[in-house]
């Protein structure tokens, strides 16, 4: 009789965890916004963890013997989940990925604002070699410019040298 009441007890268990992953699924799908293939792999996810939690509750009570009593036990705790501790379930859940999603906001808030001062501080680190890099560059530009007028004017002396 004990055993039985046990096993009773561990389906009625097994039906109500179902329920719970069922509430818990469906408030991650409401604040998600999923997309239609999402959705799909949600519900392949989803249907997998519940008969994953299924076969284990069924092997533990009758060694995976297909009979009715594992099935309706089961359908049982789940309606006694929906009936009693759903709602409540779902005001913690709400709550949670409400906190979560403040605890994200947060915590985008700080990152962006650790890069942009790491932004900031490389800005100011370089800025002194990028300004002597930058000079260097344009005073070999100059230089280099200098000595082409200088070339061509050379050239042109040359070519009136050459008509004369």
């Amino acid at each position: 009789m004990k055993a039985d009441l046990m096993m009773l007890g561990l389906l009625l268990l097994g039906g109500a965890f179902s329920g719970l992953l069922f509430d818990f699924y469906r408030m991650l799908r409401r604040e998600g916004h999923w997309r239609r293939m999402a959705t799909f792999a949600g519900d392949l996810l989803f249907s997998l963890a519940v008969l994953g939690i299924l076969v284990l509750v069924f092997r533990k009570v009758n060694y995976l013997e297909l009979r009715f009593y594992p099935f309706l036990a089961s359908l049982a705790g789940l309606a006694l989940y929906f009936a009693v501790l759903s709602s409540a379930f779902r005001k913690i859940f709400a709550k949670l990925f409400d906190a979560l999603q403040r605890l994200g906001g947060i915590l985008s808030r700080w990152t962006r604002a650790c890069f942009r001062s790491l932004v900031y501080a490389c800005r100011a680190i370089l800025a002194i070699p990028y300004g002597i890099l930058r000079w260097i560059g344009l005073l070999v530009f100059r230089i280099l410019e200098a000595m082409a007028y200088s070339a061509r004017g050379f050239m042109r002396d040359r070519r009136r040298d050459k008509k004369s």
